[in-house]
């Protein structure tokens, strides 16, 4: 399945509308959306159904929140699902704990509104991609028959989990559109040989300078500076997946 640019432009705007502290200020944008977050993680997101599309999404890594950064470090891995001891799938252990915090959220919003939608779109930027990642398997193991179809785009997202994690996603999650850009550093990371892709499509071109110069034509107007340093930003995933 080709990656539908469209469809990765539509998400990704949808994601650039978070860009305050406040989570609840995404009703802005979104004002049915059912918001959620733990203060002891600072895991946030929203639910939201849109014309019979159910969107969930995370955010990402917030530059300035030290228990975001806790979570992207702890990249020890733990059996899924949930601490399975037969189960040879292994995940990252920050990860995933930060998923579980907000699992019920999710899931408590998925059955009050049964049949209010048709088709789910888990999204995610950075850390949101991650967690996007483990809710998109999630949701496919627990509520497959609550919809027609479930589809998943991250951006700029680290690896997940080991080889046999991998196997898995790719074939319950066949539409998996993991976006990178070549130069982004935070999708090599952890740079253990233990933490394995889910599939993916790579975006602009190799170019390390990329973000500095994309900020110079900016007049480095930009929402999070170390983010473009480091081509992360999700101005950069937009302008590239519009080309």
């Amino acid at each position: 399945m080709d990656l539908n640019k469209k469809l990765a432009v539509k998400y990704i705007e949808m994601i650039e509308k978070d860009s305050n502290k406040n989570i609840e200020k995404v009703k802005k944008y979104f004002p049915n959306a059912y918001t959620f977050i733990d203060k002891k993680t600072d895991t946030e997101g929203f639910c939201n159904i849109i014309d019979k599309e159910l969107i969930v999404y995370f955010r990402g890594t917030e530059v300035h929140e030290i228990k975001d950064w806790l979570t992207d470090i702890r990249f020890k891995q733990m059996v899924y699902p949930y601490n399975n001891v037969s189960s040879k799938i292994k995940v990252h252990k920050g990860f995933i704990e930060a998923y579980k915090t907000v699992r019920s959220f999710v899931h408590n919003f998925i059955s009050m509104n049964k049949g209010s939608f048709d088709n789910i779109v888990v999204i995610g930027h950075s850390l949101g991609g991650a967690l996007a990642t483990l809710c998109s398997i999630d949701l496919q193991y627990n509520f497959s028959s609550q919809y027609k179809h479930l589809a998943c785009y991250t951006y700029g997202a680290p690896k997940v989990g080991n080889k046999e994690f991998v196997i898995s996603y790719n074939k319950r999650i066949p539409d998996s559109n993991r976006i990178y850009l070549l130069n982004d550093i935070v999708p090599k990371l952890p740079p253990f040989s233990n933490f394995s892709h889910v599939k993916g499509y790579h975006i602009g071109p190799w170019f390390p300078l990329l973000g500095l110069l994309e900020l110079i034509k900016r007049k480095f107007k930009a929402n999070c500076l170390p983010a473009d340093l480091t081509n992360h930003s999700t101005k950069l995933y937009k302008t590239y997946l519009l080309k």
